[in-house]
């Protein structure tokens, strides 16, 4: 470990993100006494890299460092920015790391503005085929992404992987490319390339369109024997595994607030299409959501007033043969169970015996098909719910028939 970290260097230190884990993650040094280090964290989500770079590709490289990237989502913004945590800890000075020498070199020529860019060929790699001059190229930016996501860094990682990205997608008449097509990305052919736009056919169907540059996702790199692109991408996905948290999907937990806020900003992005897809989608949900748990909330009030009412109509004295009570709970008993059978909220059955000219409504069995089939079409916000109807209200019945019966036979 170096000791020797100056006021103002970007160091590289453990952090806990948003989601409870812990990664390497960019800081400054702000202060230092004794063994202890003030830093200053970086923003967790990843930049482009700007190279300061007065070379033949110039316009290319200005292209890439005033765009997005490639892959990584917008959304991975907020989702890897965690707003309780503090912008400057205190930690001992072991536990803070130098960035690696080709990082160090990406700082200085961004601070000083040198005219060196790493994408010009030395004169080693002048003699090169311009294939092979491009595919060196990304190598190099692929290898050092490696690193860096092995020191536990993902975000750094990303930075890298996006910039040798962005290098094997070269636009070209009869290339193979991927665009968007109504949200969803579809591979199509390049006919024709002009300044703004390009006439594709798209693979599927043979259609031929006219996009903008801006729908072009990735451009397919020719002759790629060593699946370059493929091994960036697989490495691009465990760095977004580590970022965002994508087991979480909030209209499905029926977070309706935050999932029409995802839907916004999709909005304010300029996806005016799908963003408002996603709204309707979300609108159209809730409603459904929120229609389910009225039928189920009567369904249940339903269910109780029947079994209070059979519980308060029997008849408080028995005839010598028990008829005349024999009719009156059974008449609640078929009427309990016409009402069991009609909502979605209860699968108990009930069965009468009789013995000292008394009749006593039991609970029976409940069968296992009913209670699978009762939470299959059970929505998930209201399971226990749900669960409670199911055990709780007989047990209330129970307890009824029981004061009742004590009643009776004190009389």
């Amino acid at each position: 470990m170096n000791d020797h970290f100056d006021v103002g260097s970007i160091v590289r230190a453990e952090r806990c993100t948003k989601h409870g884990t812990r990664c390497l993650a960019r800081a400054m040094v702000a202060t230092k006494q004794n063994d202890t280090v003030c830093i200053i964290w970086e923003e967790l989500y990843p930049h482009p890299i700007i190279m300061m770079t007065s070379s033949a590709d110039d316009m290319n490289m200005r292209a890439y460092s005033s765009r997005n990237f490639l892959i990584t989502p917008k959304s991975i913004n907020r989702e890897s920015k965690n707003d309780d945590d503090d912008d400057e800890v205190n930690v001992k000075i072991d536990a803070i790391q130098a960035l690696l020498p080709f990082e160090n070199e990406n700082e200085n020529n961004n601070n000083t503005n040198t005219d060196t860019d790493i994408d010009t060929p030395n004169e080693s790699e002048s003699t090169l085929e311009p294939l092979e001059k491009m595919k060196s190229a990304i190598i190099l930016w692929k290898e050092r992404g490696d690193q860096i996501l092995r020191l536990g860094d993902p975000s750094s990682a990303t930075s890298y992987y996006e910039k040798a990205l962005f290098n094997s997608s070269n636009l070209s008449i009869g290339g193979t490319i991927i665009i968007s097509v109504e949200g969803f990305p579809r591979i199509a052919e390049v006919d024709c390339v002009e300044v703004d736009i390009i006439d594709v056919t798209l693979v599927s169907n043979g259609e031929e369109r006219t996009v903008k540059k801006s729908a072009v996702l990735l451009s397919i790199m020719e002759r790629d024997d060593d699946l370059l692109q493929e091994r960036i991408l697989l490495n691009l996905t465990r760095c977004m595994l580590q970022l965002s948290e994508l087991d979480v999907a909030y209209s499905g937990l029926s977070k309706w607030s935050k999932a029409i806020a995802d839907a916004k900003r999709l909005l304010k992005n300029g996806n005016i299409q799908q963003g408002n897809k996603l709204l309707s989608s979300i609108e159209r949900k809730k409603k459904l959501q929120l229609k389910t748990d009225k039928k189920l909330a009567k369904d249940i009030c339903r269910l109780v007033q029947s079994a209070t009412e059979a519980t308060t109509t029997t008849t408080t004295t028995a005839d010598l043969n028990g008829s005349s009570s024999s009719r009156s709970i059974e008449k609640s008993v078929s009427s309990i169970k016409s009402s069991s059978s009609s909502s979605s909220s209860s699968s108990s059955s009930f069965e009468t015996k009789q013995h000292n000219n008394i009749i006593y409504v039991v609970e029976g069995s409940t069968s296992q098909d009913e209670i699978s089939q009762f939470l299959q079409r059970l929505p998930a916000s209201n399971l226990v719910l749900g669960l409670c109807s199911v055990f709780i209200l007989p047990i209330v019945a129970a307890v009824l028939i029981t004061q009742y019966y004590q009643k009776t036979t004190g009389q």
